[in-house]
């Protein structure tokens, strides 16, 4: 949304004890503009604890339980607190909730206006000089005319060029690609429309906002690069906010890691492609295309060589070691002689403009990527290839990034502030810390005020099959049509992967007699409004919408899961953690694979119970919830629903309310 002009004059803060409770309080500013406004002591407790935390300089982690209203009880403070903050978010919907949601509300209750803005990564926003390009472009324009029609219109419109604005664009929509650019490709103050650049404009207005909104990946990204590098995008701060913190450590590991695709080679080659060869200077045209042309076929055999090492058609992450692959070892090679031809070319382009030099830079920086990965020799870190349709990663991810977030984060000034409805295991927050290096912390954990004993039921189909049995695709697919029968639709059904939400979905989203929505199809918040104004619907969706989605009300009245979340222990990093970890004589299980996956866990169901009107039921299709050794441990963890096996209970569960009736699909 447009942040308007800073005011003038800073809003005083409400300091003490006694100004915390009035804010929150029945007759305070959030109850005058909040309709159905519920007191939460807790709310009161953690915004006094993150004020003191902002004011005194400590990191401090929160476990606030579902309904504690932690996303108020930190941004309050953030606002008064008088320092440049930066709130950090689990993801891109999160984001926009706070920005179309909880700071208009804190607004509002202030009756005055604050400067904050949000921030994404760079290929959020639209791009002027690669749409000026794709204009340049005319058997584009014949191709796609409708589309880059709608989006120059936009552009004349819009304030932010964020893509979430295009509602109709869908998230895999490969137009989108072609009109954004990501950080290697970004030319900077080199760009002919650097001034009117979206991005710049933001850097701007965040450089003297109050409160800046990113999410992990980009504060992970700018922090991995060094707060003072040419590319980094976050502005200088003294505090940092972490919602749904539970995630911090495979975002992290994500971007000290070291990643060359397909795709990424591609995209480099064609902006090769596009810059004009200087007059006069060697190669010639013809000559320069025959060498982008060697590259991109030695990309081809380097990344064919690696598909095949990974196995046709195989899905998930295979881990790389060039000693087990001679054909891509040897693929590698020729692909970084390549690169080191064209490398050369482009450094003696250098002087001709600053479109070259960045592109030999870029040059340099994909052959050290690629020599490192290729190579797999830092026992630091575990190297691992992964397809993704027609493109392929080769990954490198470092095995431990508690010494690297304590050397660049926690032992530093910045104040942090880490929470979220699933932080401590046990009560206590030991695995979070042994996991982030964070040695020193104050710690609160806050219960949810729900009542879950009476708002909720926990349903476990144990006549269902194991989630490994070949049939438990086809038996989930049956048992979820009876559950969105008995619910009356108002369902999220959350998926563990990508492949069990398709698979899924082929064998029932046709037959739900309601409004069906699947991940993908439009940006994260169209579909929540779409789920909240068309009801009953239902949603497919996977694990990004596990956290951060907060729907109160009748529309979502039924959460299925259908497995216990735990990572897959065939993943090349999880493997090398376990191994780390049995190295030094803990067992693997209880340390890390049971409490990561009871936090997932409670992350799914928190999407349920948003308030103390709720009523709703969380499915879990899985039998080891009940049936395994473990369970037990999963129980404790989540809160005190009533559990149930009989799908009579589930169905007179919602019998007790007044539901939209939906037929049991023929075979259910």
């Amino acid at each position: 949304m447009p942040v308007p002009d800073p005011p003038s004059v800073a809003p005083e803060l409400p300091a003490g004890p006694d100004q915390f409770e009035r804010f929150w309080s029945p007759d305070g500013p959030l109850a005058r503009v909040l309709s159905g406004f519920e007191q939460r002591p807790q709310q009161a407790v953690m915004a006094r604890a993150v004020a003191h935390a902002l004011d005194a300089g400590r990191t401090l982690l929160v476990e606030a339980g579902t309904g504690t209203g932690k996303t108020l009880a930190y941004l309050v403070p953030a606002v008064f607190s008088g320092k440049k903050v930066i709130v950090s978010t689990g993801t891109k919907a999160l984001q926009d909730q706070l920005a179309t949601n909880d700071l208009p509300i804190i607004e509002a209750a202030l009756d005055r206006t604050l400067d904050w803005c949000v921030m994404k990564g760079r290929d959020n926003y639209l791009c002027l000089h690669r749409h000026d390009q794709m204009g340049e472009q005319t058997a584009l324009l014949d191709e796609r005319r409708a589309p880059l029609d709608a989006v120059a219109r936009w552009r004349e419109t819009t304030e932010t060029g964020d893509r979430a604005e295009l509602t109709w664009l869908a998230d895999d929509d490969p137009l989108w690609k072609s009109l954004s650019v990501t950080a290697e490709q970004c030319l900077g103050t080199a760009c002919p429309q650097f001034e009117p650049c979206f991005l710049t404009r933001l850097k701007r207005h965040a450089a003297r906002a109050d409160v800046v909104i990113v999410n992990h990946a980009l504060f992970f990204a700018d922090l991995a690069i060094g707060r003072h590098a040419s590319s980094a995008i976050l502005p200088h701060h003294t505090a940092v906010i972490f919602d749904e913190a539970h995630g911090l450590e495979d975002v992290a590991a994500n971007h000290w890691g070291v990643t060359v695709s397909r795709f990424r080679l591609f995209d480099l080659i064609a902006d090769l492609g596009r810059e004009p060869i200087a007059a006069g200077g060697a190669p010639a045209e013809s000559a320069w295309r025959r060498l982008l042309d060697d590259l991109r076929v030695a990309t081809d055999r380097a990344f064919d060589a690696l598909r095949a090492f990974h196995g046709a058609g195989g899905a998930g992450r295979t881990r790389w070691s060039p000693d087990a692959c001679d054909a891509g070892a040897a693929a590698g090679l020729d692909l970084l002689d390549r690169l080191a031809v064209v490398g050369a070319q482009a450094r003696e382009q250098a002087a001709h403009g600053p479109g070259w030099e960045r592109l030999a830079e870029r040059m340099g920086a994909m052959a050290a990527d690629v020599r490192f990965l290729w190579r797999a020799e830092d026992p630091a870190y575990v190297f691992w290839a992964e397809p993704a349709g027609a493109n392929l990663r080769l990954t490198a991810s470092p095995l431990d990034v508690s010494s690297l977030l304590r050397d660049a984060l926690f032992a530093r000034e910045t104040v942090c502030v880490l929470t979220s409805a699933t932080l401590a295991t046990g009560g206590r927050y030991d695995y979070l810390r042994a996991r982030l290096g964070i040695d020193q912390a104050d710690e609160v954990v806050l219960q949810s005020p729900f009542d879950y004993a009476t708002q909720t039921l926990l349903y476990v189909p144990v006549h269902l099959p194991r989630p490994r049995d070949p049939d438990f695709p086809r038996a989930a697919s049956d048992e979820i049509l009876r559950i969105v029968a008995a619910s009356g639709g108002r369902a999220f059904l959350l998926f563990t992967s990508r492949r069990m939400l398709d698979l899924v979905y082929a064998l029932c989203g046709s037959r739900l007699d309601c409004a069906v929505f699947k991940q993908g199809e439009a940006p994260r918040m169209t579909l929540i409004e779409r789920f909240k104004a068309q009801t009953p619907s239902v949603l497919f969706a996977t694990m990004g919408f596990w956290q951060g989605i907060d729907i109160e009300g009748e529309a979502l009245s039924c959460v299925v899961l259908d497995k216990l979340p735990f990572a897959p222990p065939d993943d090349p990093l999880i493997q090398a953690r376990l191994d780390a970890l049995r190295r030094r004589g803990e067992d693997p299980f209880t340390a890390y694979q049971l409490p990561s996956a009871a936090m997932w866990l409670k992350q799914g169901m928190g999407r349920l119970i948003r308030s103390r009107r709720d009523r709703g039921a969380i499915c879990v299709l899985d039998v080891r919830l009940l049936a395994s050794s473990y369970g037990a441990y999963f129980l404790e963890s989540l809160p005190p629903s009533p559990v149930t096996t009989r799908y009579e209970d589930l169905v007179h569960f919602f019998a007790a309310e007044p539901v939209i009736r939906l037929p049991v699909a023929d075979g259910a």
